[in-house]
């Protein structure tokens, strides 16, 4: 999925980096799966009182169908509930619907991080943002959550 839906980001982390990342201590991976099978993920690690958000991916063909805040949204119930106070994560500041998801669910931009994200078609500034948690979101979701 991380192949597909994210083909145009600088540096794919692939099967080892996501599986590196995976045996850290407090990361783990949320999922959404429908009848097609695996439709969105998120990569996240919850450390004390605060929580990160490494990546999210939906597949593009099932994008604009509110999978991605169905995920996000799970993944701040585990967070809340792992006792995290604050959930972080960094965006590409030309990724527009990815920035208005966040700020509909209550991140906010802390401060920009110019010229972080390298590639094609060059360097792009990244947009650091957090939110307070709990965030004001449903008790009850439909992602798994995997250690």
């Amino acid at each position: 999925l991380e192949l597909v839906a994210l083909r145009d980001e600088a540096t794919l982390w692939g099967a080892d980096g996501l599986a590196e990342t995976l045996a850290g201590y407090g990361t783990a991976i949320a999922t959404l799966h429908t009848p097609d099978g695996l439709a969105a993920y998120c990569l996240f690690s919850c450390i004390g009182e605060h929580a990160e958000i490494f990546q999210i991916a939906t597949a593009p063909e099932r994008r604009r169908q509110g999978l991605a805040r169905q995920l996000l949204m799970s993944v701040l119930c585990a967070a809340t509930k792992a006792g995290c106070e604050r959930m972080f994560l960094d965006v590409r500041a030309g990724n527009v619907a990815a920035c208005r998801l966040y700020q509909q669910i209550g991140f906010r931009t802390d401060r920009i991080r110019p010229n972080y994200y390298q590639g094609k078609p060059g360097a792009r500034d990244a947009l650091l943002m957090s939110c307070p948690l709990p965030a004001a979101f449903p008790t009850e979701t439909e992602a798994s959550l995997t250690p």
